[in-house]
């Protein structure tokens, strides 16, 4: 499965954000890959 995200980027820390420099803010598609469940998806394809 293949999930596209929005995402900030922030540089400091607020108690009620945490100390996570980037926060998810909205799912943009949900959808299907030709990639098998068990298999490790490469570096490059994963976007935090």
């Amino acid at each position: 499965m293949r999930v596209t995200v929005h995402f900030k980027k922030y540089f400091g820390a607020l108690p009620w954000r945490g100390y996570e420099k980037s926060i998810v803010d909205g799912i943009i598609s949900v959808g299907q890959t030709d990639i098998p469940d068990d298999s490790a998806i490469p570096e490059e394809q994963i976007f935090l």
